[in-house]
């Protein structure tokens, strides 16, 4: 018996939950434009403390898919369920083609975590088919996320032994087959704007947004460089990837824009060299956590990135935003005068 619902390794995985979502819409080609339209804004708490920056992404996980009516979502309390029936309707619900979304089990009873009976960790796992007597998760194994099959007997013991404090314990969640998604160049432009002032549409008290995180992240940053003490408890590779991620996920969109959009080629130029450059601070931030010396001669090369950065996002974002602008504006205009029509790339 063997069920594997599409799925792709995405290009971020700094946070299980993006990872997934985007793997998802990656492997539809109906869904696939809806990366484009999102993973587009930042947002961070505002705590001091490097651990409890949790930067991710805004607008882009499940109930945001949910709310815009592109997918089902279905919660429901293990508590309603033997080992048995538990098996059964799960195997169930990906045989209907809805993948499995966990939000907290203990990985004390899970054989692939190093917190195996050594420490009781409260992680997300998420489930996208089944083969034989396995069930196929991503999930991190050795410091990295990878597709995995684990016996379905010890999901079904690790979610049954799993302490809840919640009511809803898991979803389910399945993509709606009629959605069609486009690229909206409008939108796009409008959340480029939301970074570059900061904001987000809907806004989080204790929350900054946009260009208002890099602020943030460098005064974590400085406050190691200046104290030149490791602390492996709250120093965080997570704020240096999902950052190098962003610049990723936004070089990647602009490529393939540039299919149909007039983009300057300088634009993906810069583009390039940002993604580059955050992809070398965080290289910067993991030998820094590795050497035994933990030089802060990293942190300052990091910091000198970071404001560079921040100058360059600033001068090309516009760039992007006005050329995004003039093209929903001629989709605005050829919807209101199809004959006047003008031939489109893609």
């Amino acid at each position: 018996m063997k069920k594997m619902i599409p799925f792709e390794v995405s290009m971020t995985e700094t946070y299980n939950c993006y990872s997934f979502i985007m793997g998802i819409l990656q492997s539809y080609d109906n869904f696939r434009q809806h990366i484009w339209n999102t993973f587009l804004n930042l947002q961070s708490c505002t705590e001091k403390s490097m651990k409890e920056l949790k930067i991710t992404f805004t607008d882009s996980l499940w109930g945001d898919m949910w709310n815009s009516g592109m997918a089902e979502l279905n919660l429901f309390h293990f508590s309603n369920f033997d080992r048995k029936t538990l098996k059964n309707f799960l195997t169930e619900r990906l045989d209907s083609d809805a993948y499995l979304l966990f939000y907290s089990v203990d990985e004390y009873y899970l054989s692939y975590s190093e917190k195996y009976r050594k420490q009781h960790y409260y992680h997300d796992l998420y489930i996208y088919g089944y083969e034989d007597d396995n069930f196929l998760v991503l999930a991190y194994a050795d410091n990295k996320l990878e597709k995995l099959k684990v016996k379905s007997s010890e999901i079904i013991d690790c979610v049954l032994k799993t302490k809840m404090d919640s009511i809803t314990d898991f979803c389910s969640f399945r993509l709606s087959k009629a959605a069609n998604i486009v690229i909206d160049p409008g939108h796009i432009a409008d959340v480029l704007e939301d970074y570059l002032l900061s904001q987000n549409h809907t806004e989080e008290q204790g929350k900054v947004y946009g260009m208002e995180v890099w602020r943030y992240v460098r005064n974590s940053v400085s406050s190691y460089a200046k104290r030149n003490i490791y602390d492996s408890s709250t120093f965080d590779l997570r704020v240096f990837r999902i950052i190098w991620e962003h610049k990723k996920i936004m070089k990647a969109r602009i490529e393939y824009l540039c299919e149909g959009f007039n983009f300057e080629e300088h634009i993906l130029s810069e583009l390039n060299e940002i993604e580059s450059r955050a992809y070398l601070a965080f290289r910067l931030a993991i030998k820094y956590s590795v050497d035994a010396r933990h030089s802060s001669e990293c942190l300052v090369k990091i910091l000198q990135i970071y404001e560079e950065l921040e100058e360059k996002e600033r001068a090309i974002y516009p760039e992007i935003i006005k050329e995004l602008r003039r093209e929903a504006d001629d989709n605005k205009r050829d919807s209101e005068n199809p004959e006047d029509r003008r031939p489109k790339a893609v």
